[in-house]
């Protein structure tokens, strides 16, 4: 097959990274594929960014660097040319909804989604109602899209995975104190729950160190010591794994790859109840689901892991079983039945 993802953009956000590594799976199964992803304008604090990344860490700032094709950038969708039996995949909302400027080309098309956007319901209706097949990398997704446009069109769930040669216990278990998160300013993300939990937390628990990444400069909120910036995949793990319990305070996630990673790597997880955790979380057997925006319920959970070592070590075993069952090939599995039935 032929295959061409759109992405809006490059970086290392999840969605970046997630479509990298299904292309790559694709690719490394016989077929030809290529990514494209929209050329955005330039801004100086981008380009800092980029070269700082390199400076420090020895790496771009961009998943796409990763990726084992090729990767050509656009700015208009509609000036790309497709042959035209190349199935167009629209990766994430942004690039779902461009797929309905395309319609006058006989391209099979389908539309991966990797979230919804409650805090865009235009675009988010843009994009499901255009009349396309459907996949979603959560339940959250299809019962969006059965419940209020054409049920028919969803073809149905194709979880993400996660590297288990990436993401695993990487310190001694005596090493493994702290609460970790991480941290991200987009609204989606709930930046403001997140700070004001690690501030009661400390409060709380004072003793317990804290272990935060994100892609945003530190906030002045949090100690120099307890974050790092941009991690490489290493350092992530590094903090997942030194980190008793690991939250994530999300107001909205497709798939949490976060609290999988987490999981992997040993964490207690205590996530809030934003969509896409429900694919991972049973409440009360792998981990704690709360409520969204709940900073108490949070640092209820938190304290009751961290001083209930059972309960801890209980959610800590079950979590790695749970993390077990989402691997990348399963999803290149799936991608490649559905993608298979378009031509069919």
């Amino acid at each position: 097959m032929k295959l061409a993802f759109l992405l809006p953009g490059g970086g290392r956000s999840g969605g970046v990274r997630c479509t990298v590594i299904a292309a790559n799976r694709l690719l490394a199964r016989g077929h030809e594929v290529r990514i494209l992803y929209r050329r955005t304008g330039f801004h100086y604090r981008g380009l800092f960014s980029r070269v700082t990344t390199r400076i420090l860490h020895g790496r771009p700032n961009n998943w796409l660097d990763d990726f084992h094709g090729s990767a050509l950038a656009y700015g208009d969708i509609r000036e790309v040319e497709f042959p035209p039996n190349e199935i167009l995949i629209g990766a994430g909302m942004w690039c779902s909804a461009q797929l309905g400027k395309l319609d006058s080309l006989p391209n099979p098309k389908l539309q991966y989604i990797h979230g919804l956007t409650p805090w865009d319901p235009d675009l988010m209706d843009a994009a499901l109602s255009l009349p396309l097949p459907k996949i979603g990398v959560s339940h959250v997704v299809g019962e969006k899209v059965t419940a209020c446009y054409d049920e028919s069109l969803f073809l149905g769930v194709v979880h993400n995975g996660i590297e288990r040669n990436q993401y695993f216990p990487s310190v001694p278990d005596g090493q493994r104190d702290g609460i970790g998160t991480i941290y991200g300013r987009h609204p989606a993300k709930a930046p403001a729950v997140i700070l004001e939990s690690l501030a009661r937390l400390r409060g709380e628990l004072p003793e317990v160190p804290q272990y935060i990444f994100g892609a945003p400069l530190r906030p002045r909120t949090i100690p120099r010591s307890a974050y790092r910036q941009d991690p490489s995949v290493s350092e992530a793990r590094d903090l997942y794994s030194r980190s008793l319990v690991w939250i994530l305070a999300s107001r909205s996630e497709g798939f949490p790859g976060p609290v999988l990673e987490a999981m992997a790597c040993g964490c207690a997880v205590v996530a809030t109840d934003c969509g896409g955790p429900r694919d991972v979380i049973v409440d009360g057997r792998n981990g704690f689901l709360v409520d969204v925006d709940n900073v108490d319920q949070i640092v209820d959970r938190v304290v009751r892991l961290i001083r209930d070592e059972d309960l801890r070590r209980r959610f800590s075993r079950e979590g790695q079983e749970t993390a077990g069952r989402f691997s990348w090939d399963n999803a290149a599995n799936q991608l490649e039945e559905v993608l298979g039935s378009l031509i069919q």
